[in-house]
């Protein structure tokens, strides 16, 4: 029988920050993991460093975000040998829309 572990986080590196030494951990004993990641990582922004080393944000649309996220998350699970599995459930504060006062 396989020795299986399931990895599940909300967002993109949630896995790998939360729970990253136990999953090398176990895979160095000959585990297999599944890796899944329940939103579609349709919000936040695009840090970076300028030129002069000082830490910078800009706003990223949700359909850009998403992709590069789920490539972030893609590539996080690669590294682990295995796939990343995309629920894509959108994030809650953009499922519904304010209303006007």
């Amino acid at each position: 029988m396989k020795k299986m572990i399931l990895a599940v986080g909300a967002h993109a590196d949630d896995v790998e920050m939360s729970m990253g030494g136990s999953i090398l951990k176990y895979l160095a004993q000959g585990y297999e993991l599944t890796y899944v990641l329940t939103t579609n990582n349709m919000s936040g922004d695009f840090a970076y460093l300028d030129e002069n080393g000082k830490v910078c944000s800009r706003a990223i649309l949700p359909e850009d975000e998403i992709k590069v996220r789920q490539a972030e998350a893609n590539k996080a699970a690669e590294m682990f040998g295995t796939t990343a599995i995309h629920l894509n459930f959108a994030q809650r504060h953009y499922a519904a829309k304010k209303k006007k006062k």
